[in-house]
């Protein structure tokens, strides 16, 4: 009967909105989970590069004034040469800095360590992990 067909068509129509609108509500929603996930991402990644920047930084600074005040040098003389070392070297160095017998010894290390690699961390340090250091 013309009833229903007109039903069917009705509900066959109605059935299509349907969809078409949940698809659009469903990338939307997806869309937004997506942006929420990424930021969320973005600022444990910013956060977790900024402490390992800042320890870098730190680093930096412990090894300069430990060469100052052991050897009467001016305390920016390898900064560009300990600039670009992972914090586990700049850990090394900052070690050698206190214990080397003179600053040829120094730069004895430091010159290994600007020709190899990277050492692999000891199980259990990590290099966000601060390590203190008596100066």
């Amino acid at each position: 009967t013309i009833a229903e067909k007109l039903i069917e068509r009705g509900l066959l129509q109605g059935r299509q909105e349907g969809r078409q609108e949940g698809r659009q509500e469903g990338r939307q929603e997806g869309r937004q989970e997506g942006r929420q996930e990424g930021r969320q991402e973005g600022r444990q990644e910013g956060r977790q590069e900024g402490r390992q920047e800042g320890m870098k930084k730190a680093m930096l600074t412990n090894i300069q004034q430990a060469l100052s005040i052991r050897f009467g040098i001016k305390q920016k003389v390898y900064e560009p040469k300990l600039k670009g070392l992972s914090l586990l070297r700049l850990r090394q160095l900052n070690k050698s800095a206190l214990t080397v017998s003179s600053l040829a010894e120094f730069e004895a290390k430091l010159q290994q360590f600007l020709i190899t690699k990277p050492a692999v961390a000891v199980a259990g340090s990590s290099p966000l992990t601060p390590q203190r250091v008596g100066i």
